[in-house]
């Protein structure tokens, strides 16, 4: 299952980034979702991911469900969830320049 965003227009932003609220309750391990870019108009996608970067991003990197056929995202329950609504930050530092943008959500 995959939310999928509007196009975007990066190429005027110096310094780019994303932010939103997230919950998620899901099987640990197995289950979980990611948040992906693509600038090929969806034909690829790559997670939005700098290591050591962001605010409550991914916290799980063996997710066997594979979200948007990637091992890294959000995963978790009771204890290993997000127990409620978190605000979610991170740069997006790679997409600088990039003037056909869309992002996705993929479960």
């Amino acid at each position: 299952m995959t939310l999928l965003s509007k196009l975007f227009d990066l190429s005027s932003l110096s310094t780019p980034h994303v932010q939103f609220y997230i919950w998620w309750e899901t099987e640990p391990d197995y289950d979980g979702v990611v948040f992906q870019s693509s600038i090929d108009s969806g034909t690829s996608w790559q997670n939005v991911e700098l290591p050591g970067e962001g605010v409550n991003w991914f916290n799980d990197n063996s997710i066997s469900g594979l979200p948007g056929g990637q091992a890294k995202g959000w995963s978790g329950n009771n204890a290993t969830g997000s127990g409620g609504w978190l605000r979610a930050i991170h740069s997006l530092q790679g997409l600088i320049n990039q003037s056909n943008v869309i992002f996705r959500f993929a479960f």
